[in-house]
């Protein structure tokens, strides 16, 4: 009995002082209207003309025609994980040609990046757990090491196409 009317006593100080700390939506109200009206405002406008113009955007000729085809020094697109598609040694003056070397080791990166993808996807392949939110992480990481498989694929390609274009040797390639 002594328990009971000690817990009750308690609640109640506590119910009494919770009404006392508690502002009303009215004071809240009024504290923020004085808030916002001591910050100063932004008046900064944005137009057009005060951005700066994108330099890969393709500008249309004074003609109306198409613009020109990008050139093969063109920075390589990203796909989506973020990573560059090629090597930064793909961006070339078009006067200087990379020598062997660079060649082959571009090859051995963009061919170690297909290693490594397909190496992912045989890691994850068959798995199976009898935990379902286990084996839903498991199909999350096929899937992600099956994209990024098909990526460096498709930029291996990409760059087979470049030094074809380029006129350098398949030796140096392969």
């Amino acid at each position: 009995m002594r328990f009971r009317l000690s817990v009750v006593g308690a609640i109640g100080v506590v119910a009494l002082a919770l009404p006392a700390s508690a502002q009303s939506l009215a004071d809240v109200a009024r504290q923020e209207e004085a808030r916002r009206s001591g910050l100063k405002a932004s008046s900064t406008t944005f137009t057009n003309s005060s951005l700066k113009p994108d330099p890969n955007a393709p500008t249309t000729a004074v003609d109306g025609s198409k613009p020109s085809q990008p050139s093969l020094n063109a920075p390589a697109a990203t796909p989506g994980n973020g990573t560059p598609a090629a090597t930064a040694a793909s961006v070339l003056p078009a006067d200087d040609k990379p020598d062997e070397a660079v060649w082959r080791r571009r090859a051995a990166d963009a061919r170690g990046r297909v290693e490594k993808a397909q190496q992912e996807v045989a890691k994850y392949t068959g798995l199976n757990n009898d935990d379902p939110r286990e084996q839903v992480r498991l199909a999350a990481r096929l899937k992600r090491a099956q994209t990024e498989f098909a990526e460096a694929t498709a930029s291996l390609a990409a760059f087979e196409r470049e030094a074809g274009a380029a006129g350098v040797p398949p030796s140096w390639i392969r």
